[in-house]
């Protein structure tokens, strides 16, 4: 495991953010890194997570936040910086172009769950507003009773090796993922890929979309990871919990069809993106956010998706983060908050403030311990500075 934590090599440091953008005056600027994993540390990933080890990995905690004592991103809104880069307001995902098990793709389905799956529920929020809420917050969360359908199909499970040396304990772990936006690229939180306190860089990384109680070999099973890239200094604070993997082709090696075997897209579909110009914009915004928690009650096996509009906006002194109710545990981070969700990919979802379908707006960071708020949970705020900007340096990673 150490040979391979040094056979990680970094191919390129690239300065995302301006000092002003990011961080108070006069202090250093935030900066991203990519990270190449050699093909036979590729191989040899796929191989190592046996059945058994796909049972026993530990869920990755969700980190615990102590606001007394976090790194907080205390300056002003990006979007007010004349220096941050422009974000589109929405990048759309793509429908799946292989059937699974002859899954009709061209045929709209109903969203909503399934009163016989283990639900949990509070008050109804249709028409709530941010504004309105303190902690408990509402929230409805149940079992996704098909998971072979776009865009459940986008959403997975992502397996992974901590070695020694980082601020948690060393062995196989587990967070959630999604297929974002372009053919082979998977969204989790950072801490489902690096240590930001020590440094260190997990390895053995697979990718299973639409885990189903196992690998789904509706979806080619497991997916190995080509790169990592995500911020890796002068980050510290939750706004830039945020990475991405970018995966091989079906063969296992290649990138973006270059193999001659279709990238992952092809099999799930990839959600899409919008990025916002400043954190209030959240108000209105109704979510579904998927995972797979591990800790109890949950058992990890299985996929949730839990509804909820987000309840709060820079809590407890933040800024750039959003918190909405979710009971989901350990094991659901990295997982997307979605807007405009509609399975099937119906041009327009009708349940939003936002005229557009599966976009993701977030992910699953972190909860609050004091005050303890376990049936809530925080993301950041999708930016120009920590996401957009993240993405574009992603994309200079060579593909293949």
């Amino acid at each position: 495991m150490k040979n391979m934590k040094r056979r990680i090599r970094a191919i390129t440091a690239s300065i995302i953010g301006l000092a002003e953008v990011a961080f108070a005056q006069g202090a250093s600027p935030a900066a991203a890194r990519g990270f190449r994993i050699e093909l036979s540390d590729q191989t040899r990933a796929e191989s190592y997570w046996t059945s058994d080890r796909l049972v026993y990995a530990k869920p990755m905690p969700l980190s615990s936040v102590d606001p007394a004592t976090a790194a907080f991103n205390q300056t002003e809104p990006p979007s007010k910086s004349a220096n941050v880069q422009l974000a589109p307001e929405v990048l759309p995902g793509t429908l799946p172009t292989i059937a699974a098990g002859g899954q009709d793709l061209s045929r709209s389905a109903r969203s909503g769950g399934d009163a016989s799956q283990p639900t949990i529920k509070m008050s109804d929020h249709a028409q709530a507003t941010a504004a309105n809420f303190t902690y408990e917050f509402p929230f409805n969360n149940y079992q996704v009773p098909n998971v072979n359908m776009y865009p459940y199909s986008a959403i997975g499970k992502l397996f992974f090796v901590v070695p020694p040396g980082a601020s948690i304990d060393p062995g196989d772990y587990v967070c959630s993922g999604s297929v974002f936006y372009d053919s082979h690229t998977v969204l989790t939180a950072r801490r489902c890929m690096y240590d930001y306190p020590t440094g260190t860089s997990y390895s053995n990384f697979v990718f299973y979309p639409a885990y189903d109680g196992g690998p789904n070999p509706a979806y080619n099973g497991g997916w190995t990871v080509r790169a990592l890239w995500t911020w890796v200094s002068n980050a510290a604070s939750m706004d830039y919990d945020i990475g991405f993997l970018q995966l091989n082709d079906a063969a296992g090696y290649g990138c973006n069809g270059s193999s001659g075997t279709p990238p992952i897209w092809s099999y799930t579909g990839s959600l899409g993106v919008r990025f916002f110009g400043n954190a209030s914009q959240y108000a209105t915004i109704q979510e579904n956010v998927l995972g797979y928690p591990q800790s109890s009650p949950f058992s990890g096996d299985k996929m949730y998706q839990n509804a909820a509009i987000v309840a709060a906006i820079n809590p407890l002194g933040t800024s750039n983060i959003v918190e909405l109710g979710n009971p989901q545990t350990d094991g659901t981070g990295g997982g997307p908050w979605i807007v405009g969700f509609n399975p099937q990919g119906a041009p327009h979802a009708t349940n939003n403030t936002i005229n557009a379908t599966n976009l993701i707006t977030g992910l699953n960071s972190f909860k609050w311990t004091s005050p303890s708020q376990p049936l809530a949970i925080n993301s950041p705020a999708f930016l120009a500075y920590n996401l957009w900007d993240l993405y574009t340096g992603y994309n200079k990673l060579p593909c293949p």
